[in-house]
């Protein structure tokens, strides 16, 4: 095959893909009058439904990796992962944003309350995506390529062997579908078994071999004329036209009698495929007479993208703009399917520059693993596994944490329940106890390692650069120190600090907190000045700078990482103490972490302990941001050391 017949052949399924996409705006906006039994609706949903999710699964079988069944395993899930598993996740965290702010479709989910969130999330783990319900299709060509790659090893010399095994993979998966509850995702089944949309993977995939039949038959790549294709589109459409009404059951799905291919819902067992097979053919034919512009071609490159960006309109903007366009300007069938028509092409308009922009700064996170981004600036590799199975596993919490904060959760109040509202972080600031807890706890953190830091440094100097006896076993009894639970030196340490008056005062708690840092301070520090060369004392002095004039213009600035490294450490100590903020806080002076746990009455105000933990987060959050740099030096010394 000559790289002009290669390049043709892409250009043609680009331009296909292109069309598929604008199917599933188109189909998902007619969905709504469908569902507002809109005549012109239901026709428009059913012949649209009937085709458009199997052209996507010819194309993917048509563009699918000869080789892909000789790869590894590690290899195959690298590749499932980096391609299609990880975009999944990162875009439906991405989707998980808009119900903060706007209310919108998403059947019988409470969102964007916390309960809305877990069922929504639990609903997505177990392969429902219920934040972007058109990514389900994502999930699908997993399973697809699963079952690729562990049947195609044994079909891949023989055309035949396909063609046969297309025919069995459809008999067998519409059986399953049909007869048995655990292979049917409306019925009792084993939850499990939604994975990857295994049920309808099975069945899908003779589509999936078709492509790769049509592919190895050299299907579009060379150029054909339009005196074929014309008339040749023209007999798919009427195919489809006159098939797609008789295709009446049995359908899975039974509360609309159309093909839906999120449910295993295909219809009549012999007019499915001769429906679909046709509409397929159709698009692909159009797509052989179609220009090779720009535009076109990069949006059917971004399809993946698109299909998350059609959540948008699916479940925010096409409800109302469906119901509105009937009530005020047209509800007949040639005006619905102009309409809708336009609002595709609007709609796909709009979502361009996103595309660019997710292209521009993070192409790795959406599919596109070889590129690189302003944000992430290396390709991705597989080693970025456990890291971002970590960084989802951390950040998804806040999610749920940062909506109810945002949401009224106590009835009777001025804002209705449920509604999205300032009011929580309104109160905090303007409850002075609150904001006096948020002050003290940042004094605390400053009084503490202000007085930390001098007094560790000194004494990880002494401990680094001078030899004395019983010096390993003194440094050994500070770090022992630290291992005592704090709890134990509560009593001993209040009735100290009531004797010299330091209850209720910030420095007490300051004080309180360096007795346990200054061990794994000095600890920190005297393994960064083991790593610092004595000569340079010996030069400095010979110099003649003095003891505080080499500390301050020197050592100090080269101990900068290890200084970074210790004041996080104070700092998180401190930051999210409470054996100590309870006994020495009596009356006044109480941290956040106090304010916080005192919340909990019989009538919590949950949406406001939310807003006092979100503000709880951000001065960490700070805090690592300015010393970021100087907290991986001071690790990196650390483990060198």
């Amino acid at each position: 095959m000559d790289a002009g017949s290669k390049t043709n052949r892409f250009l043609t399924i680009d331009i296909a893909r292109f069309y598929a996409i604008a199917l599933v705006f188109f189909g998902h906006f007619v969905e709504e009058f469908m569902i507002l039994k809109n005549p012109a609706g239901i026709s428009l949903y059913k012949f649209t439904y009937s085709f458009h999710m199997v052209l996507f699964v010819v194309i993917a079988g048509y563009v699918a990796k000869e080789d892909l069944a000789n790869w590894r395993v590690g290899r195959f899930i690298t590749h499932c992962f980096s391609t299609r598993l990880l975009p999944f996740i990162f875009l439906t965290l991405v989707m998980m944003i808009p119900p903060l702010f706007f209310s919108g479709k998403f059947y019988g989910l409470p969102l964007p309350s916390l309960v809305g969130y877990f069922r929504g999330t639990v609903l997505t783990v177990f392969g429902l995506p219920s934040f972007c319900v058109p990514s389900w299709f994502l999930l699908l060509i997993i399973g697809l390529e699963l079952v690729h790659y562990t049947v195609f090893r044994f079909l891949k010399n023989s055309n035949a062997k396909i063609l046969a095994a297309a025919v069995g993979f459809y008999v067998a998966g519409y059986w399953l579908n049909l007869e048995f509850d655990i292979f049917n995702p409306l019925k009792e089944r084993v939850i499990g078994w939604n994975y990857f949309f295994i049920h309808g993977a099975i069945t899908l995939y003779s589509f999936y071999l078709l492509g790769i039949f049509l592919r190895r038959r050299h299907f579009l790549i060379q150029k054909v004329s339009t005196k074929i294709l014309v008339p040749a589109a023209v007999a798919a459409f009427f195919m489809v036209f006159f098939t797609y009404q008789l295709n009446n059951g049995p359908f899975n799905f039974h509360v609309y009698n159309h093909v839906v291919i999120m449910f295993a819902s295909y219809g009549h067992f012999l007019l499915f495929p001769l429906t679909a097979i046709a509409g397929c053919a159709c698009v692909l034919f159009i797509s052989g007479m179609t220009p090779a512009r720009k535009t076109i071609l990069w949006l059917g490159q971004n399809t993946m993208l698109l299909m998350f960006l059609n959540g948008i309109f699916y479940h925010y903007i096409n409800p109302g703009l469906a119901g509105w366009i009937l009530d005020n300007v047209a509800s007949s069938g040639l005006p619905v399917f102009y309409l809708s028509c336009m609002v595709t092409l609007v709609s796909l308009a709009l979502c361009m520059p996103f595309v660019f922009l997710f292209n521009r700064l993070a192409p790795q996170l959406v599919g596109k693993p070889k590129l690189t981004g302003l944000l992430l600036k290396s390709p991705l590799h597989f080693r970025w596994l456990p890291t971002t199975a970590y960084i989802v596993f951390l950040f998804l919490p806040l999610i749920p944490l940062v909506s109810v904060s945002l949401h009224s959760t106590l009835r009777g109040e001025m804002v209705p329940f449920g509604e999205f509202t300032l009011s929580n972080y309104i109160h905090v600031f303007q409850n002075p106890v609150l904001t006096g807890s948020i002050l003290n706890s940042i004094a605390y953190v400053t009084l503490n390692i202000l007085i930390t830091l001098p007094v560790a440094f000194l004494a990880a100097y002494g401990f680094s650069r001078y030899t004395f006896s019983g010096d390993k076993y003194l440094f050994f009894c500070t770090l022992a120190l630290r291992m005592m639970p704090p709890v134990v030196m509560v009593l001993p340490v209040f009735l100290i600090f009531l004797q010299i008056d330091l209850v209720n005062r910030p420095l007490g708690i300051a004080l309180a907190h360096c007795a346990f840092n200054l061990p794994i301070s000095i600890w920190v520090l005297e393994s960064f000045l083991a790593a610092i060369p004595r000569e340079i004392d010996e030069i400095a002095f010979i110099d003649g700078h003095s003891f505080f004039q080499f500390f301050t213009r020197i050592l100090i600035p080269l101990m900068g990482p290890g200084i970074a490294v210790t004041a996080f450490f104070c700092f998180m100590f401190s930051w999210v103490e409470i054996v100590f903020a309870r006994i020495l806080t009596v009356t006044s002076g109480k941290p956040i972490s106090m304010a916080i746990s005192t919340l909990f009455t019989f009538r919590t105000d949950i949406g406001l302990v939310m807003a006092m933990t979100v503000l709880s987060i951000i001065p960490g959050v700070l805090m690592i941001y300015f010393v970021r740099n100087h907290i991986a030096k001071g690790f990196t010394i650390k483990t060198a050391v």
